[in-house]
């Protein structure tokens, strides 16, 4: 039943989404609002507000639904490591889908950069990091706490994919999202996903604002990935893996090690799991939501496609 009313709020978050993507540009070009104002719109009218709001009317806690508690600076700082050393792996996922699908993250990213760095790491670090975890690992996650750990980050790594709108993102969204709800079991805190998805997201801001000031200097043209000669896609490809295949142990380690940092609640939890097997068996986590969101997800992309080639 909790699961079923996590992925219920995930799918009517997850049809606004779809309904922003559809009208807002209109809206915005009518009205003549600027472009960023659409991410500062998604993110507050679209994903926190109805987030609060969600949790208000329900009559829950929101302490306890969103897990605001403190974290120890130990914590603090493994955290931080644990965004650094994910960069590969992110690459690596994120570069390997712009084999087929084009990077719609840069082309945004090129728009934003007019308005300086540290606007950009607003936009695209610090606010994502406050209202996505808000959604995701707040809310959605709530109604996971009585399912297996794995099950539970495999479903909202799966629903953060779904979540982005874009197969582009896909890959990467979904390996991380995984990764965040370890965080925030372990810690029993939303603000470790949110510090670790400001780390990932400011570095990775970071990482294109100097490219796109290096690109301006000379070229003033990013290419595509795709469309780069096979060697260098295939080069490219090949030093993201190693380096993938490098940290990502690491990472996993200092996953653990913040485990033990925190007295072991991985462990306990899945021991509570245990305890109440009827519980457990009642959450299902794939129920009718769940479909109607993939389908959404599907027919939202067949549609952008039919509109991108008309």
């Amino acid at each position: 039943m909790e699961t079923r009313n996590s992925n219920l709020f995930f799918l009517v978050i997850i049809i606004l989404l779809i309904l922003g993507e559809i009208f807002l540009p209109g809206l915005l070009y009518s009205f003549k609002i600027p472009q960023y104002m659409w991410t500062v719109y998604i993110e507050f009218g679209i994903l926190f507000i109805p987030s609060i709001l969600y949790i208000v009317i329900s009559g829950k806690s929101i302490k306890e639904i969103l897990r605001l508690n403190p974290i120890s600076m130990k914590s603090v700082l493994m955290i931080i490591v644990i965004g650094v050393i994910a960069q590969p792996l992110m690459m690596f996922l994120g570069t390997l889908s712009q084999l087929v699908f084009p990077n719609k993250v840069a082309d945004a990213l090129k728009e934003l950069n007019s308005l300086g760095y540290l606007a950009m790491i607003a936009l695209i670090a610090v606010t994502p990091a406050i209202c996505e975890e808000t959604v995701m690992r707040g809310v959605v996650l709530s109604g996971y706490r009585k399912v297996d750990i794995k099950k539970a980050a495999l479903m909202n790594g799966l629903l953060f994919g779904l979540f982005h709108l874009g197969p582009q993102q896909f890959l990467y969204a979904f390996a991380l999202g995984a990764v965040f709800v370890y965080l925030v079991e372990i810690t029993n805190s939303i603000f470790a996903s949110m510090l670790c998805h400001f780390v990932i997201n400011g570095l990775q801001t970071t990482l294109s604002w100097a490219t796109l000031k290096l690109v301006k200097a000379t070229t003033e043209k990013t290419p595509q990935f795709s469309s780069m000669p096979v060697i260098s896609i295939i080069s490219t490809l090949t030093i993201l893996l190693i380096a993938a295949a490098i940290f990502t142990p690491l990472l996993v380690m200092v996953v653990k090690e913040l485990d033990i940092e925190n007295g072991g609640r991985l462990k306990k939890r899945q021991v509570s799991i245990a305890a109440d097997k009827w519980e457990f068996n009642g959450n299902k986590v794939m129920n009718w939501p769940v479909y109607t969101t993939i389908i959404l997800y599907f027919g939202f992309f067949i549609l952008v496609q039919i509109l991108s080639k008309s």
